[in-house]
């Protein structure tokens, strides 16, 4: 039996939450309060180490994509233009880390994650998405037995895990 795991928040991690679980094999529920998945924000950065992560869940080759792998950092003296510190990026990090660092524009990275999530990539998993659904509790039975329940704001309770 497959556990079902509910993931409250359709945010950047919830949804690649829900992409990792999925391809563990659980039925997965995102939860988002929105009335759709909708993607907002500007820029994000993500270094090396969240980066290998995505990679992980087979997300790199499209991150690269949409990404932009800035090739330096550097800090100016404010009156003069003179480089006080210069920090390589680009090439030289993902060879020393093992990943690249990656700016994204925030809408784009969270299209992907979407995407993929609504896929849901691994053949025997499933991710689904539900919108306008604001949870306000949880609870688990005494000494953990039994499922954990959720409620939405309606009031009304459901199951969504494994014991």
């Amino acid at each position: 039996m497959r556990p079902r795991i509910a993931i409250v928040g359709g945010g950047i991690g919830g949804l690649t939450t829900a992409i990792a679980l999925a391809r563990t094999g659980a039925t997965v529920e995102v939860l988002e309060q929105a009335t759709e998945l909708a993607a907002l924000g500007a820029s994000l950065q993500l270094g090396p180490n969240a980066v290998r992560l995505l990679d992980a869940l087979e997300l790199l080759p499209e991150l690269r994509e949409i990404g932009v792998l800035t090739p330096a950092v550097e800090l100016r003296r404010w009156d003069d233009d003179t480089v006080l510190l210069r920090t390589e990026l680009g090439p030289a990090m993902e060879e020393h880390f093992g990943a690249p660092q990656l700016d994204f524009f925030r809408p784009d990275l969270y299209r992907v994650l979407a995407a993929q999530c609504r896929c849901a990539s691994a053949p025997a998993s499933s991710a689904s998405t539900r919108t306008t659904k604001r949870s306000t509790w949880y609870s688990r039975t005494a000494a953990g037995a039994g499922p954990t329940r959720l409620s939405p704001r309606t009031g009304s309770t459901r199951p969504c895990g494994g014991t």
